[in-house]
């Protein structure tokens, strides 16, 4: 169950309203991983052409809900979540089945470097360099992904570094990243 195809919600919509109303220091880049989801079920997310995931704005500038126009605002209501639940088996079996019964899931991973950085230890965000993700040598952040997809090998996520990053956007993993998610 897999699509190249992935309709081009805007992470950077929901990441601002979460920043504005999270109550982090404003130095903070990341929010709490469920505030997002509050945010999709109160307000909706907007179609990624209301407002591009634009990886090379200034983060204050990224996240910034004074660049949400209210045809942004609009778009996102008619597109929000009824509702958000846990996934209670965190296993390789346990998302792809997540996802063949309700679709897209929100899920939080533990990143190290490989994330964004090739085998020979350059910076790199291309697809052969960096996909499939890598389990990290030393865990240095946390991340949110929105996974829509498997094969037997793989499940299939969107990130939130544009289409810049990975294969248009779109990394993968295997059954041995799994010790490294944390929610779904």
């Amino acid at each position: 169950m897999h699509s190249d195809k992935v309709s081009g919600y805007s992470p950077r919509f929901l990441w601002a309203l979460a920043k504005a109303s999270d109550g982090l220091p404003p130095d903070v880049e990341g929010t709490y991983y469920r505030h997002p989801l509050k945010k999709a079920l109160e307000s909706g997310v907007c179609d990624e052409s209301f407002l591009a995931n634009d990886i090379e704005l200034p983060k204050e500038v990224y996240k910034d809900i004074k660049f949400i126009t209210p045809e942004a605002r609009a778009n996102a209501y008619e597109r929000h979540i009824k509702s958000y639940a846990a996934v209670d088996n965190l296993s390789f079996e346990g998302i792809k089945n997540a996802i063949y019964n309700h679709g897209p899931i929100l899920f939080a991973i533990n990143l190290g470097e490989e994330f964004w950085t090739a085998v020979d230890g350059n910076t790199s965000w291309q697809e052969q360099d960096i996909l499939p993700l890598r389990p990290p040598k030393k865990v240095v952040s946390g991340h949110a992904l929105v996974a829509y997809g498997y094969d037997k090998d793989y499940i299939y996520f969107v990130n939130s570094f544009s289409d810049k990053w990975g294969r248009k956007g779109i990394g993968y993993l295997g059954q041995d990243y799994m010790p490294f998610v944390t929610e779904a």
